[in-house]
């Protein structure tokens, strides 16, 4: 059992839930999170758990049972959104402090990995054809080796025919780890972004492609910082919007 379900049964939350679901039609994480006020990863918990229960069940199931609801299965993630710029952090604080599975962590790329060991996937904001050589990138490949960006490479030549679009990602395997590396420019070549929703694109196809690697903690930078030079409310703002795009896509009328 984990801590956020422990902590919410020993609360007499999960008992609270039971009692509003008998007045709902639908129930899915998001609904539990909303009317109970409470972070997105302890009100999943609590869904998987009326799940186990035979409480409810998945809309993707076969329907047995007392409500019909929507799946709430969207981030067993956690998210950890790193920069060494203070300025970047403190407006990601801002923008996501109602979320429990979100770690903001103002430290550099090296000295974060030496002391987060069980990290599974970290993302690289590069370019469409996978330069890692400056920036956030070149303190991946420093760390993980040039191997990481050549598997980048090989990646966009054998399917992208050379070169990945702004905005979408790819997941390769980081060599000689178990760890991932999700590939996601923010822009074609190095520049100053003019149009600021790419920071929403990057973020969203970012999100979606951990959840279709079935990736659980992940480390992710400031899309649009440093070369990007988009302000940093900017950037956290746009962040906050893509991944409230995805759970607001699992919530059921």
């Amino acid at each position: 059992m984990n801590k956020y379900l422990k902590t919410a049964i020993e609360s007499g939350l999960v008992d609270s839930i039971k009692d509003w679901m008998k007045s709902e039609k639908y129930i899915s994480t998001l609904s539990i999170q909303r009317n109970f006020s409470i972070g997105f990863t302890t009100a999943n918990a609590i869904f998987n758990h009326l799940i186990e229960e035979g409480l409810v069940e998945d809309k993707l199931t076969k329907n047995k049972g007392y409500k019909v609801i929507g799946y709430g299965y969207i981030f067993p993630i956690d998210i950890y959104l790193l920069d060494i710029n203070p300025g970047i952090t403190n407006a990601w604080k801002k923008e996501f402090a109602s979320y429990n599975n979100f770690h903001i962590i103002t430290d550099d790329f090296e000295h974060f990995m030496d002391t987060h060991k069980d990290i599974e996937c970290v993302v690289s904001p590069a370019n469409s054809f996978g330069y890692m050589d400056g920036g956030y990138d070149k303190a991946i490949t420093d760390y993980f080796g040039l191997e990481v960006e050549k598997e980048v490479q090989r990646f966009i030549n054998t399917y992208l025919f050379g070169e990945q679009p702004a905005g979408t990602s790819i997941i390769v395997d980081i060599p000689k780890t178990n760890k991932k590396l999700i590939h996601t420019p923010t822009m074609r070549l190095p520049s100053p972004i003019l149009d600021e929703t790419i920071i929403y694109q990057c973020m969203r196809s970012t999100l979606i492609c951990a959840i279709k690697g079935k990736v659980k903690s992940i480390v992710i930078p400031a899309f649009g910082g440093a070369t990007g030079g988009v302000k940093p409310n900017v950037i956290a703002k746009y962040m906050k919007l893509a991944y409230e795009q995805i759970t607001e896509h699992n919530k059921v009328e």
